[in-house]
């Protein structure tokens, strides 16, 4: 770019933040005045006294404050008091929800004091509840888990998202509530036909003591069965995992996809 007439700088960079850099000639990292600036069709900031060629969109989209954010990306809050660390794509609505540290892809949606422990884990807050310290999260809330995995005759833990080893976790000293909509479809092999289903929906209650040590009650509220696929189940183990597995006809391969609700009430108290 030529020096306009009358001006002894012009513009040398554009930075990533969109200020604008200019140059004499020899110094390269002169600031333009407003007069300046707009001379060379850029906009000026007098809030902040900068040249800018655009004003950046952040990447993390904060309305209500406070809101910690501590280096998040990507991501959109809403409300007030909320905590993430490190986060990408998440959504948080409400006030005083915590995203624990590197947690992605989740959401709280609504109410206050939510906490997703889970990658993909959207939360619904149900506030702090009688016996919670204030500023407690994730001691009362509904979360949803949705978890996929593929059988060849084989089985297996179906895995949070897909990702092959995530699996629910549940929280120490914790009732919970639980319904789990599974569905199975076959792809072909074996004595089964390209489009046989399964669908099956459990619930139950669910008790993890200090240690994470878990007892639980389950039901089979319905199933629909066409054809061969294989067979669901869930089962508690004694060190916090939930796990939902399927079990493969022989020489079938089946798609699998479970969605887990759970309803979370958790005290201080040891139980």
């Amino acid at each position: 770019m030529e020096y306009k007439k009358g001006f002894k700088i012009k513009p040398y960079e554009i930075l990533k933040d969109g200020n604008v850099r200019f140059t004499n000639g020899t110094d390269n990292n002169i600031s333009a005045s407003e007069i300046q600036c707009r001379a060379y069709g850029y906009l000026y900031d007098s809030d902040l006294g900068v040249c800018r060629a655009y004003v950046p969109i952040p990447n993390v989209g904060k309305i209500g404050k406070p809101i910690g954010t501590s280096n998040s990306r990507d991501s959109l809050e809403i409300g007030k008091h909320h905590t993430l660390s490190q986060n990408q794509n998440t959504i948080v609505t409400g006030s005083n929800h915590i995203v624990p540290n590197r947690l992605v892809d989740s959401a709280v949606i609504g109410g206050s004091f939510g906490k997703p422990t889970h990658k993909g884990e959207v939360v619904f807050g149900g506030g702090v509840g009688g016996g919670v310290a204030s500023g407690t999260a994730g001691y009362n809330q509904t979360s949803i888990v949705s978890l996929t995995g593929q059988t060849r005759g084989d089985d297996i833990n179906l895995t949070i998202q897909g990702d092959g080893t995530s699996e629910i976790r549940t929280e120490s000293n914790t009732i919970m509530i639980y319904e789990v909509f599974i569905t199975g479809v076959s792809l072909g092999g074996g004595s089964s036909s390209i489009g046989d289903y399964c669908g099956y929906k459990f619930r139950g209650v669910c008790k993890t003591n200090n240690d994470g040590d878990s007892t639980a009650t389950t039901t089979q509220q319905w199933r629909e069965v066409t054809g061969i696929t294989g067979t669901p189940s869930l089962d508690f183990t004694d060190n916090h995992l939930f796990h939902v597995s399927a079990s493969g006809d022989r020489d079938v391969t089946a798609r699998w996809s479970a969605v887990v609700n759970m309803y979370i009430n958790r005290i201080s108290t040891e139980i």
